[in-house]
């Protein structure tokens, strides 16, 4: 069980930093698309 726990402490920061990573760029994607409106 410790050694389960060890394993998932950091799987979860992984996981929880790539969401936060993939939100920041579609969010920075979406405004950019904004900023230079297709003409």
């Amino acid at each position: 069980m410790d050694s389960l726990t060890l394993l998932a402490i950091p799987g979860l920061a992984l996981a929880i930093a790539w969401l936060l990573v993939a939100d920041t760029r579609r969010t920075a994607r979406r405004n950019e698309r904004r900023d230079h409106p297709a003409e």
